[in-house]
């Protein structure tokens, strides 16, 4: 049997191809789903902290701007750094704040996620004209897709494991351990063998630095990444 070209879910899906349709919410009038607008409003006084958005953001109903005279098209926008984003809105006045013409499509937004990781965006735009704006880098938006809990890259006992097999094969590499790096980043941070020469000690950073490089889950769960040695 062929493989599907193109990437993939974790369940080997393809992700390109997967069409945006409205959802069925009865009784919908059209309001932030109230969860996510408390978490929002936390989020604005800085009592909130990225992962509980994104968590909130995940479980909630949102709104696709849809365009009048096309049915199924997204509307993906191109930032100033030219990454690919698409805007999802948290109620039918945040969508019109943006664009009064806009029809309103409500989805799930791990379908949102899902078809925008298939359009090849970077970025989910929540809100993108207020009055709370939060940009949903691509780490957290594949997990929206995939139905995963998006944790802190630092705090991911999966990447941690697989960077910690990665280097395993250099005995010069006595530990590897994730800090922090903003909201959504990891700095990697190696300890070598102390004694090691100069030269010695550059070809073990060199070797370690490839073979992280290496690990196609990092840049899936971390941006930016930072390599640290002490």
């Amino acid at each position: 049997m062929s493989t599907p070209p193109g990437p993939a879910d974790t369940s080997g899906v393809p992700w390109a191809g997967r069409e945006l349709a409205a959802a069925p919410f009865a009784d919908d009038d059209g309001s932030a789903d109230p969860t996510l607008a408390v978490v929002l409003a936390a989020a604005s006084q800085g009592r909130s902290a990225v992962a509980d958005v994104v968590r909130a953001l995940a479980a909630a109903r949102v709104f696709v701007p849809g365009r009048p005279e096309a049915d199924g098209d997204l509307v993906i926008v191109t930032g100033a750094d030219e990454r690919r984003a698409l805007p999802v809105f948290s109620s039918v006045a945040t969508l019109t704040r943006w664009d009064g013409t806009a029809r309103p499509v409500p989805v799930d937004c791990r379908r949102a996620a899902a078809a925008a990781v298939g359009e090849g965006c970077e970025v989910l735009l929540l809100d993108p004209s207020g009055p709370v704006r939060l940009a949903v880098p691509r780490p957290a938006l594949v997990a929206i897709a995939e139905g995963r809990d998006w944790v802190s890259p630092s705090c991911d006992p999966e990447l941690l494991a697989v960077l910690r097999e990665a280097v395993h094969p250099l005995p010069d590499v006595l530990e590897l351990h994730l800090e922090r790096r903003g909201d959504i980043g990891v700095r990697v941070v190696l300890g070598i063998r102390g004694g090691l020469d100069g030269a010695a000690r550059d070809a073990v950073i060199r070797a370690a630095r490839a073979l992280i490089d290496e690990v196609s889950l990092l840049p899936e769960r971390a941006d930016p990444v930072e390599l640290r040695i002490r």
